[in-house]
């Protein structure tokens, strides 16, 4: 992963002349999850802009100020004016939280301006999680979430880009507001219209790809495609299968 690039919790901004795309990071995460997707799609001429989630890479009291309404309204307002962009080629990629606000927020859209979409790519949709995941999720919304200790993502020092990725540790009581994402991304299934690619990775221990990738034939009214990236986690666009996913991107696009 030495080519990865360096950590940076900024939102960012790479211009381009051959279409738009705008990235969508996840709970807890930061734009530097999406970056390297990012610069790859730059490679191809796409403008290309990493915006933050309110509350997200600073002091955790930021992340408990906010919450699920303040994201859908923050995702929405991008991708409205994505859309309302003059550019003819408007692409949204989205991470894990950052797929399930793109879905919900796009179900607020007309069919027409979710058409006008060259594609919505969502890497590891968080709408069904792991056995442990999915505990915690139950734990968050019952009395139960004010006596346990919060999450911790890492252990001991961070030393690579990945590991300085995002918080290290979540209260129950933001998990909440996640849970509320998710299960609103669930009832946005059916209204979705945009053309769509999904990419799993076989080693994410966060999200069950089974039960995902059931709730999309079950719910999704439209065809979509989709990817399962060898040796892969929750965060694919860090990991070795970054360089054969990009590859499915273009070929795809």
């Amino acid at each position: 992963m030495a080519d990865l690039p360096a950590y940076s919790s900024e939102p960012f901004w790479l211009s381009g002349t051959q279409g738009s795309a705008l990235l969508i990071h996840g709970f807890t995460g930061s734009p530097y999850e999406l970056k390297p997707v990012g610069q790859y799609l730059n490679s191809l001429g796409y403008e290309v802009r990493g915006p933050r989630l309110s509350g997200h890479t600073g002091p955790i009291e930021a992340l408990l100020s906010v919450g699920a309404e303040t994201w859908i309204n923050e995702v929405t307002d991008w991708i409205q004016q994505l859309i309302d962009s003059k550019t003819s080629r408007k692409l949204v990629v989205a991470s894990s939280m950052g797929a399930c606000l793109s879905m919900i927020a796009l179900s607020r859209l007309s069919e027409q301006s979710q058409r006008s979409l060259e594609g919505l790519i969502l890497y590891a949709p968080a709408l069904s999680l792991s056995l442990m995941n999915t505990i915690g999720g139950r734990i968050a919304n019952s009395p139960l979430s004010i006596l346990m200790p919060d999450h911790q993502k890492y252990k001991g020092q961070r030393r690579t880009p990945r590991e300085q990725h995002g918080i290290q540790s979540i209260p129950f009581s933001a998990l909440k507001e996640f849970e509320t994402v998710r299960k609103a991304a669930i009832d946005a299934l059916a209204t979705l219209k945009c053309r769509s690619l999904i990419i799993l990775g076989t080693q994410d221990q966060t999200v069950d790809n089974v039960s995902t990738m059931r709730l999309f034939h079950e719910w999704l009214n439209i065809s979509f495609d989709s990817y399962l990236a060898q040796q892969a986690d929750h965060l694919p666009d860090l990991s070795d299968a970054r360089h054969t996913i990009h590859k499915h991107i273009e070929g795809w696009l």
